[in-house]
């Protein structure tokens, strides 16, 4: 897997498992929905085969008419949709290691237990717009196949600045089963947490935000006077980064994580931050402990 996707993640990863939806945390201790193989339970709607679906959701019928290959599609109780949606623009390249290293780890690791508890899963990356695109695919893919996708990433020269309104209202477009949508970014957006706010109402479903966050993002080690490039952008602006400039830029970084937090409050959805400065081993703990995955 090279030293990336170290297989000790994986191993970890094999004593985790996601904590049930929001609409089912009122049941009774220890009630579960199966994760056995079955038929869903009410048909909703179809949507055309892609080679890795079950077959056994085939419509036989539209096939004798149409000889079209089309799956019916329910709200199956035994299955939760995991989508992942990956920050890509310019910041996520920034740094050693770029943040974008830690979110692919990140989205490996719970990627693997998805597939493992039989979740479907679908990956997309984004900046402006949605960018790489792993279609969704029945329960239990192979691994091979996200960690091929997650490992085939250089910067990509369409992404710039970082839209989440566009992205997101194209992802809660694509017809997609009701699943937890977990996005994992700086959450750095020119609109501020307003467009935020904005951005993730177009997604009616489930929500889990992982703040990839590098130690110089809350603290930044700069002095002197300095010419700064917007790195999603083309504009510069010159400072001189006295005490007091410092301090301002730190009340605003408080108040920028504040407000993410109230967004997702206010959602019913969770923050996790990761540091680009320890390594994913050693913060597996915080998915954990915040009550996106559980033992």
């Amino acid at each position: 897997m090279g030293t990336l996707f170290a297989p000790e993640l994986l191993e970890i990863a094999r004593s985790l498992r996601f904590a049930p939806p929001l609409s089912v945390l009122g049941r009774r201790a220890g009630e579960r929905n199966s994760r056995e193989l079955g038929h869903s339970i009410e048909f909703r709607d179809h949507r055309a085969y892609t080679p890795g679906d079950d077959l056994r959701r085939l419509d036989r019928h539209l096939w004798s008419r149409f000889h079209k290959l089309f799956l019916r599609l329910g709200d199956d109780p035994r299955e939760r949709p995991i989508y992942f949606l990956l920050d890509e623009s310019t910041s996520a390249w920034l740094g050693t290691p770029p943040p974008l290293d830690l979110a692919r780890q990140a989205a490996l690791v719970l990627a693997s237990i998805a597939m493992r508890e039989r979740d479907p899963i679908g990956i997309w990356t984004f900046s402006d717009q949605l960018q790489r695109e792993l279609a969704p695919r029945s329960a239990g893919g192979a691994l091979e196949r996200v960690l091929e996708f997650l490992a085939d990433f250089t910067p990509n020269s369409a992404a710039v600045d970082t839209r989440f309104e566009v992205a997101v209202d194209a992802l809660a477009h694509r017809g997609l089963r009701p699943g937890l949508l977990i996005v994992l970014s700086d959450f750095f957006d020119r609109g501020g947490v307003l467009a935020l706010e904005r951005a993730f109402s177009a997604w009616p479903h489930e929500l889990a935000l992982i703040r990839i966050e590098r130690p110089t993002d809350r603290d930044p080690a700069l002095s002197g006077n300095l010419r700064l490039q917007d790195c999603e952008g083309s504009g510069t602006v010159e400072v001189t980064m006295s005490d007091a400039v410092l301090a301002a830029y730190r009340r605003a970084y408080a108040e920028f994580v504040k407000g993410l937090e109230e967004l997702a409050l206010a959602r019913r959805a969770g923050v996790w931050t990761l540091d680009t400065g320890r390594s994913l081993l050693d913060q597996l703990d915080v998915l954990s402990s915040g009550g996106l995955l559980v033992p």
